[in-house]
């Protein structure tokens, strides 16, 4: 009895449990300071607009931080298959296929990222940071200065539309949040991925194929790119080739907000799931009260410094204690 009790206790005490009473405690300053913003039929949806730019980069950076790597070129692949997107449209005038275009296009960077990381063993970070500039330089090389906007009208609806008075967007996060947590948590996929994180070697030698598994989490995280960019054209109607700078941060931020561990092996759905809704709800209210854009950065840094770092102290503090009974 008393180890259940254990178990509620630090279950009521752990991380995630924390940053659900971090996101009770911004509603209730928000209801408090600004009630007549907090109860408008329209600010949950703009809250969750806030949010889901990068909220659906998150769940593919999931996966990548749990095998210990990281990638930074996840809004340059976004810019680069919302481009596709808007000149395929513009060319047949098939919002399905270019749908399809733009998601094939987030899946082959992604292989791309994939290959060189797992096959050819080069760092993540160093891959990511130069195909993050190539993809880019792509982009501003075909656009230039010029602003593209041929895209299907109907997008509007992921970003702006409700249904029964909830967000379409909100509604796609949480089905999408479902698919990743049943993928991570009750498939041997996820296992497989959790084994990598906390060490490779053993899983590589216990004959897991982690090269496929490794470059498959790439093409995911790049599918879930290619995906973002149809939110972001339903939010902003169009892209120029410096859309979603700086963005990667952002979605990084968050995974280390909600528990995942940049060392890999260590983290969940749930987590970074309370850690969109906190950013989105930080993001909004920062722009209420005329927080500049370079403001906000620097807040995101901090965030990110701060996230990471207390894992390391709060591991060397139970050490502590350990060694001193």
């Amino acid at each position: 009895m008393s180890t259940l009790l254990k178990r509620k206790a630090s279950f009521f005490v752990s991380w995630e449990m924390i940053l659900v009473y971090v996101f009770l405690l911004l509603n209730v300053l928000m209801m408090v300071y600004i009630p007549y913003i907090y109860f408008e039929p329209g600010s949950l949806a703009m809250i969750v607009q806030s949010a889901m730019i990068p909220a659906m980069m998150v769940f593919g950076m999931i996966f990548i931080l749990l095998l210990g790597d990281i990638d930074v070129s996840v809004a340059s692949i976004m810019l680069m298959s919302a481009m596709v997107m808007g000149y395929v449209y513009g060319a047949v005038g098939n919002a399905f296929i270019a749908i399809a275009c733009a998601l094939l296009t987030g899946m082959l960077c992604g292989f791309f990222n994939g290959v060189l990381v797992a096959k050819l063993r080069l760092p993540a970070v160093i891959v990511t940071i130069a195909s993050s500039m190539l993809f880019r330089g792509i982009v501003k090389v075909i656009m230039g200065t010029a602003s593209l906007n041929t895209y299907p009208k109907w997008l509007k609806v992921l970003s702006w539309d409700s249904l029964a008075g909830i967000p379409v967007s909100l509604l796609s996060f949480i089905l999408v949040g479902i698919v990743f947590g049943l993928l991570l948590h009750a498939t041997r996929f996820g296992r497989i991925v959790y084994a990598m994180g906390n060490n490779a070697v053993a899983a590589e030698y216990s004959g897991l194929r982690t090269t496929r598994i490794k470059i498959a989490v790439f093409v995911i995280t790049g599918f879930m790119a290619g995906l973002c960019s149809l939110f972001y054209i339903g939010l902003y109607s169009g892209i120029d080739s410096s859309a979603g700078t700086g963005l990667e941060l952002d979605v990084i931020a968050i995974c280390a907000l909600g528990g995942v561990s940049t060392a890999g092996g260590k983290g969940n759905i749930f987590g970074p799931l309370i850690a969109t809704l906190i950013y989105g709800f930080l993001f909004y209210m920062l722009g209420l009260f005329g927080v500049e854009a370079n403001t906000r950065k620097i807040i995101t840094g901090l965030i990110l410094i701060i996230t990471v770092s207390l894992p390391m102290i709060r591991d060397r503090i139970a050490a502590r204690v350990h060694k001193n009974r």
